[in-house]
């Protein structure tokens, strides 16, 4: 497994800033990989695994989720409001009615193709 260093540096930085992080790339890049290298400095750091998130959004279990309104309710259900949590998910493009506004609620750290990141920013 190649250490993306300079990616992981990007994230560390962002880490508690309350802004959407999106990670884009060819299929196959690594992206996912960056997100489980992520996750476990996460842990490292005394991050409880309760409060980390990770939806991979094409996978058939989770497909009741592609619609945002699910989605953010599922995510709701999910996080100890009372903590700092980190929702990541995977393959994000594939969710109904989906907005800035929904993903900056959630703070998702994303993977998305380029197309969509523009498609988020000109809704």
């Amino acid at each position: 497994m190649i250490i993306r260093e300079k990616y992981l540096e990007q994230l560390r930085n962002l880490r508690d800033v309350n802004v959407i992080k999106v990670i884009t790339g060819i299929r196959r890049a690594g992206k996912t990989t960056l997100f489980k290298q992520f996750q476990t400095e996460l842990i490292a750091a005394g991050v409880k695994q309760k409060n980390i998130i990770y939806l991979n959004l094409e996978e058939l279990e989770n497909a009741p989720l592609l619609n945002a309104f699910i989605l953010n309710a599922y995510i709701m259900k999910m996080v100890d409001k009372k903590q700092k949590n980190y929702v990541f998910s995977d393959e994000i493009k594939s969710v109904q009615n989906l907005t800035l506004k929904i993903l900056y609620d959630l703070c998702l750290i994303l993977l998305a193709t380029p197309f969509l990141l523009i498609k988020l920013l000109i809704q």
